[in-house]
C-alpha cells in the first residue's frame, strides 16, 4: 500500500514537473518571440532612421545647390552684367564728351565695341530668361520634320563679323541642298547659335572654324570643329552642368557664365536628340550634335 501511494505521488511530482517544463517552454517561446519581435521593430526603426538621415542629407544638398545657384545669379546680376554695362556706359560718355575731338576710325571703332558688348548682355540675359523657362517647364516644342541648312547658313552669315574681329575664318561644309530632321525651329537657332558663339569664343585669334553637315538614312549631324586649347578629360565631364566653371577661358575676354552648354544640352534632350564634344588638350574641340530624321 504505501509502495502503491508512492509511485502515485511520484507520477504527480513527474507530471507537475513536465507542466512546469512545458510551461517554462512556453514562457521562453514567449520571451523569445517577444524577443525577436523587438529586435524586427528595432531593425525597422534603424532602417527608418537611416532614411530619414539620407532624405534629410539629400535635402541638405540640395538646398546647398540652390544656394550655390542664388549666389551665381547673384554674381551674374553683380558682376557679370555690371561691369559690360559700366563698360558701355564710360564708352558712351566718352563719345559724347570728345565726339568732335575723336578721328572718325576711333569713333567707329568705340561704337564697334559697344555694338559688341551689348550683344554680349543682351545673349547672357537670354540665357538667363531660357534657363528660368527650361526649369519652369515653360517651354513648349513644336517638333515637325524641317530643314536645318538655311538656319544654320543664316547663323554663320551673322557671325562672320564677330569672326573677322579675332582673324578666324569659318568654313562650311556641305553636299546636299536638304537636311531634313526631326526638330523644333526656334530650339535649333538656340542650339546653333550658342555653338558657333562658343567656337568663336574660345577660339585663338588667326584660327579656323569648321562648320559641317553630315547625314545618313536615320541622322542628321552637325560638326562644329574649333582650333581652340582644347578641353581637358575633367572638364568634359562637367561641360554641360549649369554654371560650369572651367579651366579654359575665353580667347578675347568674352563674357562667359558657364550657362550656355547646360541650357543647349536641355535642349537637344528635349528634341530627342543628341549632342556631344570630342577633344583634346592643345588639339581643338568638335561639338557634335545629332537629329533623328523622324519619330522611329
Amino acid at each position: 500500500m504505501k509502495n502503491s501511494t508512492l509511485f502515485y505521488n511520484e507520477e504527480q511530482v513527474l507530471e507537475r514537473t513536465n507542466k512546469r517544463l512545458d510551461e517554462f517552454k512556453r514562457q521562453s517561446a514567449d520571451q523569445l518571440n517577444e524577443q525577436e519581435n523587438l529586435i524586427s521593430d528595432y531593425d525597422k526603426l534603424l532602417k527608418q532612421t537611416k532614411l530619414l538621415v539620407t532624405l534629410t542629407e539629400r535635402q541638405q544638398h540640395q538646398l546647398d545647390e540652390k544656394n550655390q545657384e542664388h549666389k551665381s545669379f547673384v554674381k551674374i546680376v553683380t558682376e557679370d552684367l555690371k561691369t559690360p554695362l559700366v563698360g558701355i556706359q564710360d564708352l558712351t560718355e566718352l563719345l559724347c564728351n570728345r565726339f568732335d575731338q575723336l578721328p572718325q576710325e576711333r569713333i567707329i571703332e568705340l561704337i564697334t565695341v559697344i555694338k559688341d558688348t551689348t550683344h554680349q548682355v543682351f545673349d547672357l540675359i537670354s540665357q538667363m530668361i531660357c534657363l528660368n523657362n527650361i526649369e519652369s517647364n515653360n517651354i513648349n516644342f513644336n517638333l515637325a520634320v524641317i530643314n536645318i541648312l538655311p538656319s544654320l547658313k543664316s547663323l554663320i552669315d551673322e557671325y562672320q563679323n564677330q569672326a573677322k574681329l579675332k582673324e578666324i575664318t569659318i568654313e562650311f561644309d556641305s553636299i546636299d541642298t536638304e537636311y531634313n530632321c526631326l526638330a523644333d525651329e526656334q530650339a535649333i537657332v538656340k542650339v546653333f547659335n550658342h555653338l558657333i558663339s562658343n567656337a568663336i569664343k574660345y577660339s585663338l585669334y588667326g584660327k579656323k572654324l569648321t562648320i559641317k553637315l553630315i547625314q545618313d538614312d536615320w541622322h542628321v549631324r552637325c560638326e562644329i570643329q574649333d582650333e581652340g586649347p582644347g578641353i581637358s578629360k575633367e572638364d568634359q565631364k562637367k561641360l554641360f552642368t549649369k554654371f560650369n566653371n572651367l579651366n579654359a577661358q575665353p580667347t578675347g575676354g568674352e563674357l562667359s557664365v558657364g550657362l550656355g552648354l547646360f541650357i543647349v544640352n536641355k535642349l537637344v534632350k528635349a528634341m530627342n536628340s543628341s549632342i556631344w564634344c570630342e577633344s583634346e588638350l592643345g588639339e581643338g574641340s568638335i561639338f557634335i550634335v545629332e537629329f533623328p530624321k523622324n519619330l522611329s
